[in-house]
């Protein structure tokens, strides 16, 4: 008798283990990012690449903040890894004003979180390598255009774009 009521007890324990673990599981929204609404990107050329940034923003276009509206810490359980993004990243060269061609269509290098935490934007930085650049002899400066979409696991697509970007020395 005293190996029956054990036994209850050890299977209720059990379930209730598992149904607690349950109900944390679907309450957690892991790799989503709150707050998300918009990206806006940047980018600096440098020596042999383009350095990109992207800004994450919410419904009003501020951006959020390590530390106070993204709900995926730099660290932890809920962080969302960068092999979890896909970048796709077209390059326009620039004649009279307008595109002319694209020189670059591909995706972003090197993608990863910046590190600094305290009241920074958040912010993923990734490269274009010059050398992937096509070059354009028929192009009348050196400025051109970026578009990005960036993929998140959960959330979909968002697109941004960078004109007058210099892309070549």
């Amino acid at each position: 008798m005293l190996v029956a009521q054990r036994q209850r007890l050890f299977q209720r324990i059990t379930f209730g283990k598992l149904l607690f673990l349950s109900l944390l599981l679907l309450s957690c929204d892991t790799g989503k990012i709150a707050n998300l609404s918009s990206i806006r990107i940047t980018a600096d050329l440098l020596t042999n690449k383009i350095s990109v940034g992207i800004f994450l923003q919410d419904h009003l276009g501020n951006y959020l903040v390590w530390n106070q509206s993204f709900l995926t810490p730099q660290s932890g359980m809920s962080v969302i890894p960068e092999e979890d993004f896909d970048t796709n990243v077209k390059v326009y060269s620039m004649k009279y004003g307008d595109r002319n061609k694209i020189v670059y269509d591909g995706r972003l290098a090197g993608l990863h979180w910046n590190r600094a935490i305290a009241e920074t934007p958040r912010l993923l930085l990734g490269d274009i390598p010059l050398i992937l650049i096509q070059k354009d002899a028929e192009r009348d400066t050196d400025f051109g255009v970026i578009e990005l979409t960036l993929t998140t696991p959960k959330q979909g697509d968002f697109f941004a774009t960078a004109e007058n970007v210099k892309i070549y020395h």
